[in-house]
């Protein structure tokens, strides 16, 4: 049941997200790689999703025009901001 929800087409997809934050908390026992992800400072949150993967623990770097860093946002908190977690 649970693999059938989490590749479902749901449009609720806050279950799933929980559970994807378990699972890489589980993976932290073996390590993961940080990866930074430069985005424009507009990005729209929910379009950040398509960066996040299990082998990977992202930072996402929020650019302005100028290519200056203006905002720095930790997939933890990211989840956080969103009410995910």
């Amino acid at each position: 049941n649970l693999l059938c929800l989490l590749f479902s087409s749901a449009k609720d997809t806050s279950y799933k997200r929980q559970l994807f934050v378990m699972r890489k908390y589980k993976l932290l026992k073996r390590g993961l790689i940080e990866r930074n992800i430069y985005v424009d400072e507009d990005c729209a949150t929910y379009s950040l999703f398509k960066f996040i993967d299990d082998s990977h623990f992202i930072n996402f770097i929020f650019l302005d025009k100028s290519m200056n860093p203006k905002k720095s946002l930790s997939e933890v908190e990211l989840y956080r901001e969103l009410g995910l977690i």
